[in-house]
């Protein structure tokens, strides 16, 4: 069933204070909070958001953001502030307490069973929002989100689900979360989207890219400037598009060392043209697995090689397709 536009639902997750929070370089309060009232005086003005829910997880007082709202708020909206202490899982890392501020926000009375729930890290605006909620309201999915990054993740700063999506596939998974030994958010949200497919539900890639502005929490850098903007997109069709020069310096010196062939020839011209035009590269499904070949084969060790391609086969589509980009974004540049 197509959602309707007045059932969209903007929730913005959030943690003030994050105390002992692991991983964290942006940690200061005042900081923090003021990327939270600059990021919402944005969403205000966006007229395809009919709702907000603002749930923090830090108890801190949320005054200067119901102030906020209330002097920036020219459309109406209707808006739900949460704010509620939840101590102790600091060692687990921010994506496990992130988890706890969907469960808390599913309480609320503003969700319901027909509402679509934009999901974006509180100090993150979508400035192409508009693009994301027109192709929402024709699509009729359970989840849209970014496509797979390797190794086995999809980008948590924002998707789109149900709330039987987050109630039954993705909640269910917080004590899986732990960023000490590597079980970060983003690799959960990609085994819950799995099996939310697995059983019967339904999900799309975004047809246009999210466009992120605001600075990143873990980096306390821009958004357009952490790992995850540059990281190694995986197709619904097993091809990967790969937007970093040291991995493509890396293949390519693999190559060089390999076995010759016409195959490993043509793809070495195909690495080198990238680089030099200093572009990202989309490997086909083949061309990957000739990669891997030849790190298996390669006398030195190659196994980061093969470790970043090892999930590429288990996550590949084979039931519904992922939707195709309807617009061809600007090629971006190398990082």
């Amino acid at each position: 069933m197509l959602v309707r536009p007045e059932n969209v639902i903007l929730l913005m997750t959030a943690t003030i204070d994050p105390r002992d929070c692991s991983q964290l370089k942006r940690r200061d309060p005042v900081v923090r909070l003021r990327d939270y009232k600059e990021a919402l005086v944005k969403w205000l003005k966006e007229a395809r958001i009919p709702k907000v829910i603002f749930c923090e997880n830090s108890g801190s007082s949320l005054s200067e953001l119901v102030d906020t709202a209330s002097q920036n708020n020219p459309i109406g909206k209707e808006i739900r502030f949460i704010s509620y202490d939840a101590r102790g899982y600091g060692s687990k890392g921010k994506g496990y307490g992130e988890m706890g501020i969907i469960t808390r926000a599913l309480e609320d009375s503003l969700i319901t069973e027909q509402s679509m729930i934009i999901t974006v890290s509180g100090r993150y605006h979508i400035s192409n929002i508009d693009d994301l909620v027109s192709d929402l309201i024709k699509t009729d999915v359970d989840v849209m989100s970014c496509p797979y990054i390797l190794p086995y993740s999809v980008l948590s700063d924002v998707y789109i689900s149900s709330p039987r999506f987050l109630r039954d596939f993705l909640c269910p998974r917080q004590q899986e979360i732990d960023d000490s030994i590597g079980n970060y958010f983003e690799k959960i949200l990609a085994c819950a989207i799995k099996a939310a497919v697995d059983d019967g539900l339904t999900h799309a890639v975004f047809h246009r890219p999210p466009k992120v502005d605001g600075m990143s929490g873990g980096y306390a850098v821009p958004w357009e400037d952490t790992w995850f903007a540059s990281a190694t997109v995986l197709h619904g069709d097993g091809s990967v598009e790969v937007r970093r020069r040291e991995q493509l310096t890396a293949f390519a010196k693999l190559l060089r060392t390999s076995e010759s062939s016409p195959d490993v020839s043509r793809l070495l011209t195909k690495l080198s043209s990238a680089l030099d035009d200093l572009r990202p590269l989309r490997l086909e499904f083949a061309e990957v697995s000739l990669i891997i070949d030849c790190a298996r084969a390669s006398v030195e060790s190659s196994s980061s090689i093969v470790k970043f391609f090892e999930h590429r086969c288990d996550i590949t589509w084979t039931g519904p397709k992922q939707v195709e980009a309807a617009d061809k974004p600007r090629r971006p540049r190398l990082h």
